[in-house]
């Protein structure tokens, strides 16, 4: 259980904030949304989400968890790709 919650939490990388609108590549397993969000491209293993987690054109409030499926998907899903279009977020 310590293991998930670990990488829950980023591991040892801690989180990246964020902002503006220019696309950010990485490996995250989580996202918090920190101000209202709306996103323009979101991607899991390179895979855009937008649209089957239903977050096309929808505002995203602040405070909410969006998991990658890391710890039930066998692929170890993991974020790729986040770009806003407004609001911030925090990636881990």
């Amino acid at each position: 259980m310590i293991n998930e919650i670990k990488t829950i939490l980023g591991d040892s990388e801690g989180g990246r904030l964020i902002t503006g609108t220019t696309e950010v590549n990485g490996n995250w397993v989580a996202i918090v949304v920190n101000a209202d969000v709306v996103f323009s491209e979101l991607e899991v293993n390179g895979v855009d989400v937008l649209a089957s987690r239903g977050f096309t054109g929808n505002v995203i409030t602040a405070g909410m968890y969006i998991g990658s499926g890391y710890h039930y998907a066998p692929n170890r899903s993991k974020f790729t790709k986040i770009k806003l279009a407004s609001g911030s977020v925090m990636a881990y």
